[in-house]
């Protein structure tokens, strides 16, 4: 792993130098980086989790643009700290050196907007200005769908033809059709994260109308996963189509102002068949209260947040209270306690997050 570290290091090292040398040549770079401190209050455990997230584009001309965006995950204990099912952090994955997030073309018409090549889902659904506060993975896509689908998720993502349509300013509409199973840059099957098979493994579809508010910040949002897949047999070992659906709705909507003061709410709902879903019910409701703390250099926020899920005979609540502070316009420290009762079982968890955000504009 030392000798990975270093290459990644240098790697991201070579990226920035050739990024500062070519501004003027339209090629950007930005580092993400996120690390949380976690502990498990409940049974004793505790982890360190990292997430470095570069990004390289170049735009040739003004209405396209190449990217690449890669991930590399580490932390201290290989395990997860609790055995909850929605997973409290949305960025504790397996240690992994190296996998593509994001790689391909995107080109824009006036009102439409075109991609082709490698994504994944949380680029374009979920993740609103509220909803984005929070860090347990429900936030960040619903268990409606990530539980049910073999689908492009993080840290996974697919090939994918991606397109946006602008009605009007406020008006979206966005459909994404991914190879219909997805993989790491690195994996132990015989396929490739650049497959493109809807024979073998099916078609991936996500597609949403959102209407958006950015004077009073508002969001509706109205969408269905589907996935179509050959792999399911009948008793005479025919192949036949499986055709699995998840409808969801979301809503942020913003009801006080004063100066820079905010105060909004959050609403989500989603169902998918009980027959053919490892989870099949979620619902999730929060506040968010933004600028209430003191800071002169960036924003700040505090969030409260609890959901239902329903897995099969078994039930999750959780509950999150959040503040994020910015202490600088690229980076903000957020302590986290999440209370989650999984059938019976209860975890307390305690979390410091850190981000910070370096690029090259």
């Amino acid at each position: 792993m030392k000798i990975t570290i270093n290459t990644i290091l240098l790697l991201l090292y070579s990226l920035i130098a050739v990024a500062q040398e070519t501004k003027e040549k339209k090629l950007i770079f930005e580092l993400f980086y996120t690390a949380e401190l976690q502990s498990n209050f409940s049974n004793g455990k505790y982890n360190w989790v990292n997430l470095i997230e570069p990004h390289l584009g170049y735009k040739p001309w003004k209405n396209g643009s190449f990217d690449i965006e890669t991930q590399t995950i580490y932390k201290t204990y290989k395990n997860r700290i609790a055995n909850d099912l929605q997973v409290f952090s949305n960025i504790d994955e397996e240690i992994m050196a190296l996998n593509i997030s994001f790689g391909g073309y995107t080109h824009t018409f006036d009102k439409i907007l075109i991609f082709g090549g490698l994504r994944n889902v949380n680029f374009d659904y979920f993740t609103h200005e509220y909803t984005s506060v929070f860090t347990n993975s429900s936030c960040g896509i619903y268990p409606t769908i990530s539980e049910n689908y073999p689908l492009p998720n993080y840290p996974l993502s697919a090939m994918c033809i991606h397109g946006e349509v602008k009605f009007t300013d406020a008006l979206k509409l966005k459909t994404s059709f991914y190879n219909g199973i997805s993989r790491k840059l690195f994996n132990d099957e015989k396929y490739s994260i650049l497959a493109i098979n809807p024979n073998r493994d099916g078609i991936f579809n996500m597609t949403e109308l959102g209407y958006s508010n950015n004077k009073k910040y508002a969001y509706y949002g109205l969408g269905i996963a589907t996935h179509t897949s050959l792999t399911s047999y009948t008793n005479d070992g025919e192949s036949v189509t499986r055709f699995d659906y998840s409808l969801w709705s979301s809503v942020e909507q913003s009801f006080y102002h004063s100066g820079k003061k905010e105060i909004g709410l959050l609403a989500q709902a989603s169902f998918s068949p009980e027959d053919r879903s490892l989870c099949s019910q979620y619902y999730g409701l929060g506040t968010i209260w933004k600028g209430f703390l003191p800071a002169k250099k960036a924003t700040n926020h505090i969030g409260v947040f609890a959901n239902y899920a329903k897995f099969g005979e078994e039930t999750e609540k959780f509950i999150e209270i959040t503040c994020r502070y910015g202490i600088l316009d690229n980076l903000s420290i957020q302590p986290v306690f999440d209370y989650i009762l999984t059938g019976n079982e209860v975890n307390c968890i305690g979390m410091i997050r850190v981000n910070y955000v370096f690029n090259n504009k």
